[in-house]
């Protein structure tokens, strides 16, 4: 049936973002919610209807009837609880998902901003050395170069050293 369809589709939607989270299952998720929803807006009021139908006395219908419409109330209160149960993993799924996004997205900018940190200050040195303006020591100096290149690296060394010190490594 359409709701078992849908529900192996949830099932497998689970098991992909615990595998494999991707932007592109947000989708899916979304659309298997927004189906859910529609379902439930569509078989709440038929239920309803079909339980006022089977308890009413009407004369025109007989026990068989009544029998029959209580098994169709029955099996649309299963299909629209097996909707409400498809709704509550999807929330819990579109959770998951949107948390290890967030974890992806918070390391690989917390990498970025290590990255800065250390060649942030080397920019600065290398700019302001780098300009051409009569007074920069040790131009007329062809060993300055190699000075200046052993400080810089002696200091991406200290800028590692102390952030994996402090735990920022």
């Amino acid at each position: 049936s359409y709701m078992t369809r849908l529900d192996d589709e949830g099932v497998a939607l689970e098991a992909a973002v615990l595998r494999e989270p991707d932007r592109a299952l947000r989708a899916r998720v979304t659309d298997i919610r927004g189906e859910v929803l529609d379902i439930r807006r569509f078989l709440q009021p038929q239920r309803m209807a079909l339980a006022d139908l089977a308890a009413s006395g009407a004369g025109v219908l007989r026990d068989a009837d009544r029998l029959a419409l209580s098994e169709a109330e029955n099996r649309l209160s299963r299909a629209l609880e097996l909707a409400e149960n498809l709704r509550d993993r999807m929330a819990v799924v579109k959770d998951e998902l949107a948390t290890t996004l967030s974890d992806r997205l918070n390391r690989n900018l917390y990498l970025l901003s290590m990255i800065s940190a250390v060649t942030l200050p080397l920019g600065v040195l290398t700019g302001l050395l780098g300009v051409n303006l009569g007074g920069v020591p040790g131009a007329d100096r062809p060993w300055a170069f190699w000075i200046f290149t052993a400080a810089l690296s002696v200091m991406v060394v200290v800028q590692v050293i102390v952030l994996r010190k402090l735990r920022w490594l």
